[in-house]
């Protein structure tokens, strides 16, 4: 009998739970058409804000097309037409002409008044055009803003595409005035230091886009051809070029090294010209500032200083980051690249003033890619007397010869030299 009644108690509570169940999946269903019909409601509350936010905006149209519209026949009001236009004017004679002296213009006080005016205006160009345009168009301006001295001018070089164009100009065309260029600059840094002072030369810029990596890589090239041994290091972590220069692979460079991966010599390859060797970048870290501000970073350059008569870093520009800052406080010299008609006299004050801050020796200023016409950036290349020596076109073919200037000493630097460095 207990079974029995065990057993209709077991199935009286299945049914309620079954009966639970459906009421549950009920409610579920209820609770998911109520949900739909609460996200259409949010569709429709938000079209319907839509719509009242656009008709705001037309009220606010109509409203300010009403105030116009009023100000419009507020305005007409005050104006008085005459209808009769027929009607006799009131016109009086004051005073009867008299014969004598006739009038004419007065053609000095005109052309006073006009030179004056013309002056005026001519003073105010010039100053909104020195407002609006900031650029450095020539040496003595350059000079004169930044109390650098000149180390030399680049022309542009013509006819090159390719990075390892331009960067390799000195080693491709040696007869060239772009060559003959950077061995004046070449020139300069030596005379501009003392032998032996200048272990590591900094090559930067204010911005982007103004030759330094050009330079670095002539220069470096110029250097070598001396007799000397050099070391391009490539320290742009943010755009490094000097591995597209020299066509060299950029799987492993100096950030190989100073993660203890290679050795430096593993790293090193040799340039196109005896006794230059290339340091690029390798793949590009997350830290660049971090690791060039490192003391593994100072201890390689000493070692570095020890195997090379001279290492020339390439950084990044001195504007957008501070990695040229960083390097510049390394550095034993810096040398300043201005692209002509780009570089700014702002951009080029504050690299200068930035760059003596972190205790930088600032050589000079090359200026790069200058235009080849006359009387813009001085005598070197603008003078047309200078090809008669023989550097000829940037074809390597020679011009006219004449006998070049001898020093007045065996040891004694050319006289454009000296310019240059003073």
């Amino acid at each position: 009998m207990s079974e029995d009644l065990a057993a209709e108690e077991k199935k009286a509570a299945e049914a309620y739970l079954a009966e639970l169940e459906a009421k549950l999946n009920a409610a579920g269903q209820r609770e998911e058409k109520i949900r739909e019909y609460l996200n259409q409601q949010q569709s429709e509350v938000l079209k319907l804000n839509t719509v009242a936010a656009g008709g705001l905006l037309i009220e606010s149209d109509i409203k300010r097309l009403e105030r116009s519209v009023d100000d419009l026949s507020a305005r007409l009001k005050d104006i008085k037409i005459t209808e009769d236009v027929d009607r006799s004017m009131n016109i009086q004679v004051v005073q009867h002409a008299k014969p004598g002296r006739l009038v004419e213009p007065d053609l000095a006080s005109i052309m006073f008044r006009a030179l004056a005016a013309g002056l005026v205006a001519g003073v105010g160009l010039a100053l909104l055009r020195e407002f609006t345009d900031q650029r450095l168009r020539s040496a003595d301006e350059i000079k004169s803003a930044l109390g650098l001295p000149i180390l030399g001018v680049v022309p542009h070089i013509t006819g090159a595409k390719t990075p390892s164009q331009r960067g390799q100009a000195l080693h491709n065309d040696p007869m060239s005035d772009v060559a003959e260029a950077y061995r004046t600059i070449r020139t300069a840094v030596y005379f501009g230091v003392p032998a032996g002072s200048v272990k590591t030369l900094l090559v930067t810029s204010p911005a982007p886009g103004d030759g330094k990596t050009t330079l670095a890589s002539n220069l470096a090239i110029a250097m070598a051809q001396a007799g000397n041994r050099i070391l391009l290091l490539d320290a742009d972590f943010r755009k490094p070029m000097q591995h597209r220069v020299f066509e060299i692979e950029q799987k492993q460079g100096l950030s190989n090294v100073l993660a203890g991966e290679i050795t430096i010599e593993q790293a090193i390859h040799h340039g196109p010209v005896s006794g230059l060797d290339i340091l690029p970048c390798g793949p590009t870290p997350a830290n660049p500032s971090e690791i060039l501000n490192s003391q593994m970073f100072a201890d390689l350059l000493d070692e570095l200083a020890e195997k090379y008569d001279l290492i020339l870093l390439d950084s990044p520009p001195v504007m957008p980051v501070t990695d040229a800052r960083i390097l510049a406080a390394s550095a034993d010299a810096t040398v300043l690249a201005l692209r002509a008609e780009k570089s700014t006299r702002k951009g080029s004050i504050y690299s200068r003033d930035v760059l003596r801050s972190v205790g930088s020796r600032l050589l000079g200023v090359v200026v790069n890619d200058v235009p080849r016409r006359k009387g813009v950036y001085g005598y070197y290349y603008t003078d047309a007397q200078y090809y008669t020596y023989g550097y000829g076109n940037n074809r390597g073919k020679s011009g006219p010869q004449k006998p070049l200037p001898k020093p007045t000493s065996p040891t004694a630097p050319p006289a454009e030299v000296k310019q240059l460095v003073s």
